[in-house]
């Protein structure tokens, strides 16, 4: 960052304007192109197709439930029609919300705004995460809550209103409602704000007992009744299946980093990079603990503790009940966090030591380096088998025309939710519905006119078909009888 190119205010907010305008360009071209993925097909499957009080009650019993997100999905798949940009736009506005209150967040957080702008950008320039702006998930919704949340904890602290104070524990439980694991942020927000006060000069503690806490406990007693009943029958059932029993380094931090920069090896630089994050957080907590007893405040320590709280929560639960270690997109929260949290570290230290900049600057070029490289416009890396099934559907479409009745369809057992979704909503007219099949496919079942099955059920078909199209770099076979 050169010393002598300076940003004010007003410019902040054209570039920040521009940027945002660019993302979310990016964001709707995917959104329009990228076929529906599995996920977000049993989304539609269980509960868009379904009643909103099933949502709410989380009817049937499924992790996939994302609730608020799902509620949402639905009430624009009923408002605007039977469209994939309706069931993803919630999460389009999310992002809209996020790059408004990341904007504002960085811009009250570092009064240069040279690093606002390169926190705004390396909080955008993630494409794992650019990803989940486009789905019918929760991921990125409840981080564009998180986002508002953390500017609105930052404002009470500045002006002492408590309309603030309700706003930031609202966004936090809004993004707890959109997906369960943002309890490690609210957990991280509860003992910060309980903390501020015995890091603070005038130890006001009373405050956070007559205030805070009451506004922290009314919301997680809502969030009790609506999620206690089906998370705990989630936790019997062992539904909770994303995550591993490794560590936390190998299994959330190696994870996130991969799947960030759309890694499928690597490994020798993903554990590198792991323990360089592991490292800064470390440093960074010494620094600040040593900043805070020479007297120059605590914002910096209640920022760090933002990001070692969810790490604590985490450790304590797998310690305690024997939980899985969260992995790769449910850690995306804590990525936001880490970012937040190194870009104001950066900030204070560069106020002394100017070659602190060119640490903040290498961090931008490798933020934006790796995200031109992973941007694409036609498939989600993380469920890269989905990208061709439109192309599948397409085909047998166009093969059925003048076909006596509808056809029928056998899709493998992973490529059925989006199937499902598409021929309700473009090819009812020729492909008869699908039904779910999780059994292999064997050479006696020939009630069928098409499949699209995997390359191991391929070798299985009966001798009246035939491979018609190879699809998903030879992992997807669209076959039919002779």
């Amino acid at each position: 960052m050169n010393n002598r190119l300076t940003i004010s205010g007003k410019s902040y907010n054209i570039i920040v304007v521009l940027l945002s305008c660019l993302f979310v360009a990016f964001n709707i071209v995917r959104i329009l192109q990228v076929p529906l993925t599995q996920d977000e097909g049993w989304t539609y499957v269980l509960y868009v197709k379904g009643k909103y009080a099933d949502i709410i009650n989380c009817i049937p019993r499924s992790t996939n439930n994302h609730f608020l997100n799902t509620l949402l999905s639905k009430l624009c798949f009923d408002m605007f029609g039977p469209h994939q940009f309706a069931l993803r736009l919630p999460n389009l506005l999310g992002q809209v919300m996020y790059l408004f209150y990341g904007a504002l967040l960085s811009s009250k957080l570092m009064a240069d705004k040279r690093w606002a702008l390169g926190c705004f950008l390396v909080l955008n320039l993630n494409p794992f995460l650019l990803e989940f702006w486009g789905m019918t998930r929760g991921y990125g919704l409840s981080l564009a809550f998180m986002m508002a949340s953390l500017y609105y904890v930052f404002l009470y602290w500045q002006h002492k209103k408590s309309v603030s104070l309700w706003l930031s524990v609202a966004m936090a439980a809004l993004a707890v409602y959109t997906q369960v694991i943002l309890l490690y942020y609210l957990a991280a927000l509860s003992g910060v704000l309980f903390m501020r006060h015995l890091l603070t000069p005038e130890k006001t503690l009373r405050v956070f007992f007559l205030r805070e806490l009451p506004a922290l406990l009314v919301h997680y007693v809502i969030l009790y009744l609506l999620l206690a009943a089906p998370l705990k029958e989630f936790q019997n059932t062992d539904s909770f299946l994303c995550g591993g029993y490794n560590g936390f380094i190998p299994d959330t931090v190696a994870t996130l980093i991969k799947e960030s920069m759309f890694l499928t090896g690597g490994e020798v630089l993903v554990t590198a990079l792991s323990y360089t994050v592991v490292a800064v957080v470390m440093a960074s907590g010494i620094y600040w603990i040593w900043s805070y007893l020479r007297g120059k405040g605590a914002q910096g320590l209640l920022l760090w503790l933002m990001v070692l709280i969810p790490y604590a929560c985490i450790e304590l639960q797998h310690l305690l009940l024997g939980t899985r270690y969260i992995t790769d997109r449910a850690g995306l929260f804590l990525f936001v966090l880490f970012t937040i949290h190194t870009f104001y570290l950066l900030h204070q230290l560069s106020i002394s030591k100017k070659a602190w900049q060119a640490v903040g600057l290498l961090l931008i070029l490798f933020s934006a380096g790796n995200f031109i490289r992973c941007l694409n416009f036609n498939r989600n890396h993380y469920w890269y088998l989905d990208r061709d099934n439109v192309a599948a559907l397409e085909r047998i479409y166009q093969q059925a025309e003048g076909h006596k009745g509808k056809v029928s369809v056998r899709p493998h057992w992973l490529y059925y939710p989006s199937f499902a979704f598409y021929i309700d909503t473009r090819y009812a007219d020729r492909i008869a519905q699908v039904s779910f099949d999780q059994n292999m496919l064997i050479p006696t079942d020939t009630a069928w006119d098409y499949g699209y099955v995997s390359d191991d059920d391929v070798t299985n078909m009966a001798p009246i078909y035939f491979v018609d199209t190879v699809l998903a770099d030879g992992k997807a076979f669209l076959i039919r009888k002779k």
